[in-house]
């Protein structure tokens, strides 16, 4: 039988969502979720999309207007929004994979990165200083170092 589970080591384990943040956007998907169930979307296009929009908000930020701020900020949280409509679908049509786990910590771990590029980039051509682009290269090595093998020990332990 597949259920939600608290075990990491499940492939049908949902990890908690606790903090505010998570707690708004779930809100929201829950809303989002049954639209691409009824159309039979599944969970690992959902993801795909999901990270094409993170990576294009993320990419979007280096055009650096106004507009393309407005459009990468509205991408961003589509992508979020839909980070968490995918294992929604996943649990409800009782598809949940590994590789689906996979994809979208491959799709989170992209995006992050290359937001982190281009707010260093950004960050650099306002002030074009090799402090910023050091301070940019430590934040990203920092994030990589410590996020990184905590997500990869949970999905694959």
């Amino acid at each position: 039988m597949n259920q939600i589970t608290g075990d990491p080591s499940s492939k049908y384990f949902a990890p908690q969502r606790t903090n505010i943040i998570e707690s708004f956007y779930s809100g929201i998907s829950k809303y989002i979720s049954p639209i691409f169930i009824k159309y039979n979307f599944s969970a690992n296009s959902v993801t795909i999309i999901s990270g094409l929009f993170g990576m294009a908000g993320s990419l979007i930020i280096i055009l650096n207007s106004i507009e393309s701020n407005i459009l990468s900020f509205l991408f961003l949280n589509i992508f979020v929004v839909l980070d968490l409509v995918d294992g929604d679908i996943a649990r409800h049509t009782k598809t949940t994979s590994y590789f689906g786990r996979w994809l979208d910590l491959f799709f989170d771990k992209i995006n992050e990165i290359l937001l982190i590029l281009s707010l260093i980039y950004i960050s650099y051509i306002h002030y074009p200083h090799q402090s910023i682009l050091l301070a940019g290269l430590v934040l990203l090595t920092m994030h990589l170092c410590y996020l990184l093998p905590i997500k990869l020990r949970v999905m694959f332990s």
